[in-house]
């Protein structure tokens, strides 16, 4: 089978997105399927674009098509923010290679992420059925995280409305994101579970003492604020306790503050001493820091899915998770992991003191084994094929009815928007141009 990834984000960007399809990319190729992975190119040059092919997996970087629509579509939004028009030259061009290119490569099914609403674009009668994957749509961050009321996040939400609407099907990867999404949707969601590849054991000299880490990246429903009441908590009876949080910032803090300043300033007292924030690493990087870490955290209030939680365990380093991390499900009554309450810092702190006074064995080799064998490349694809063969027999065409859900969009390029911020831009330049 030919299965086509169209994404915004692929290894080697850092994230968990673009692990997430590289590993679904690596176990789909290693039992025998073909994949093709469609991606933007984010640098918005002006060059042809880049295909690459390894191992059955071409990787196209699409360069020419989103480079035009990226800077037609800028014209009709104010910059930056959310740029729902990045997403929608997205879609825009991943819709015209997929149209150009479908017989050729002989697709059989399309992958989108939920997020942004790729999936809409593509619900084409020439296309062959589309299936989204649940990893957090703004339709469900919203419950958790600061996001604007403005064009950029209306369209974006719009756009995953409609994604999630006319999808050939909808796939989860923990309990709680299938629960979440039904009740959100109101419609069946498939489960199966995540894509993986179980790292490479990194050399390592032996635990570091004190160092105490969360991967993930700065978002608000992710739980630092948590974490930081845990540490004010911790620090009274240990004072030299530290947490180092690894991960990229971003503005979700209330009324759209970055999150590294809303904790440096509510949080000064341990904020860059006790509780350091190192900014984003690369994977092996990080790897290797779970692999010295004392204790790994996952403080979340609510998630779809968590990779580090597997390399914690898998690497042996004890970790204190919520029950609202996603991946819970395969811990329980796992040891060296400890599942507490979401939104409780007092349990995380507990729970820390809890390991230091555990002189139980980890059973590392049992964890392994268990996690191994559950992730295996037969199992994983096996999940995939059943969803993929039953949309395939089952694919619907109805693709008229969703290009015609897309003329929502019209209302937003049109001649007066595009003179607003053309205005706009040029007496910002204006005011801004230096003086001589």
């Amino acid at each position: 089978m030919t299965i086509c990834i169209a994404t915004n984000l692929y290894y080697p960007s850092i994230g968990g997105v673009p692990n997430y399809y590289w590993y679904l990319a690596q176990n789909l190729s290693q039992c025998g399927h073909t994949v093709i992975v469609l991606k933007p190119d984010y640098t918005v040059e002006d060059k042809d674009d880049i295909v690459e092919t390894t191992n059955g997996i071409t990787v196209v970087t699409l360069c020419n098509t989103y480079n035009k629509h990226y800077h037609h579509l800028k014209n009709f939004f104010r910059p930056g923010d959310y740029e729902a028009y990045s997403w929608i030259a997205m879609g825009y061009a991943m819709k015209e290679w997929m149209v150009e290119n479908r017989q050729t490569h002989k697709i059989d099914i399309i992958e989108v992420p939920d997020y942004g609403g790729l999936g809409i674009f593509l619900k084409n009668d020439l296309l062959p059925p589309v299936l989204v994957g649940g990893h957090s749509a703004l339709l469900q961050l919203k419950a958790y995280n600061y996001i604007p009321r403005n064009d950029h996040t209306k369209v974006l939400q719009q756009l995953e409305r409609l994604s999630f609407n006319y999808a050939d099907g909808i796939v989860a990867h923990s309990p709680q994101n299938k629960e979440d999404l039904a009740t959100i949707l109101q419609k069946d969601i498939y489960f199966a579970r995540a894509p993986w590849i179980a790292p490479r054991i990194p050399p390592t000299a032996g635990r570091i003492k004190g160092l105490n880490i969360v991967v993930s990246g700065l978002h608000f429903f992710k739980g630092p604020v948590e974490m930081a009441e845990a540490i004010r908590i911790l620090v009274k009876k240990e004072p030299g306790f530290k947490l180092s949080w690894i991960g990229g910032d971003t503005y979700s803090a209330p009324r759209g503050e970055k999150v590294s300043s809303y904790l440096a300033r509510e949080y000064a007292d341990i904020w860059g001493t006790n509780f350091t924030w190192e900014g984003p690493l690369q994977h092996n990087a990080i790897l290797a820091k779970t692999a010295m870490a004392e204790t790994a955290f996952i403080p979340s209030q609510w998630e779809t899915f968590n990779y580090f939680a597997l390399e914690s365990a898998y690497l042996s380093t004890p970790l204190i998770m919520t029950d609202k991390t996603g991946s819970e499900y395969l811990f329980r009554e796992m040891p060296s992991v400890k599942i507490v309450a979401a939104g409780s810092p007092l349990t995380l702190a507990e729970a820390y003191h809890g390991f230091r006074n555990d002189n139980h064995p980890a059973r590392t080799d049992e964890v392994r084994k268990k996690l191994t064998e559950y992730f295996s490349p037969d199992k994983i694809v096996s999940d995939r094929m059943s969803i993929y063969n039953e949309l395939i027999q089952n694919n619907k065409l109805d693709a008229a009815r969703a290009l015609e859900e897309l003329k929502f969009l019209d209302n937003y390029f049109t001649s007066s928007r595009k003179t607003y911020y053309f205005l706009r831009r040029k007496i910002k330049s204006l005011i801004l141009k230096p003086k001589h």
